[in-house]
């Protein structure tokens, strides 16, 4: 998939970690998830006692999604008839390590 070559190669889009390692999800035939692995926790998360993502990374995973959103079209008369929907998800340094986590693969949902 051409999102995620992209996502991998250099110069890469501003503000995407040259470090963070990329994989696509498809789910349910419409949602595009892209998932970014090889970040430390202490960038990803504003606490360590909750989930909550750090201002970098909203930042990090919103300049993503645009990016993303370059790949996609839409019908400007039916804004819902679109390619796909784009989805972020920042995995934890834990999934990143885990049999679950596919780097560099385009696998369905």
């Amino acid at each position: 998939m051409r999102v995620l070559v992209d996502l991998a190669s250099t110069p890469r889009f501003p503000g995407i970690p040259v470090h963070g390692v990329f994989a696509v999800r498809i789910l349910s035939g419409l949602v595009l998830q892209v998932e970014v692995g090889g970040l430390s926790d202490e960038f990803l998360f504003s606490d360590y006692t909750d989930s909550n993502h750090s201002t970098p990374a909203i930042d990090m995973r919103a300049r993503i999604m645009r990016f993303v959103e370059t790949y996609n079209w839409f019908n400007r008369k039916y804004p819902r008839d679109r390619r796909f929907i784009t989805s972020v998800r920042l995995l934890a340094e834990s999934e990143y390590r885990s049999i679950f986590w596919t780097p560099g693969q385009v696998r369905l949902g």
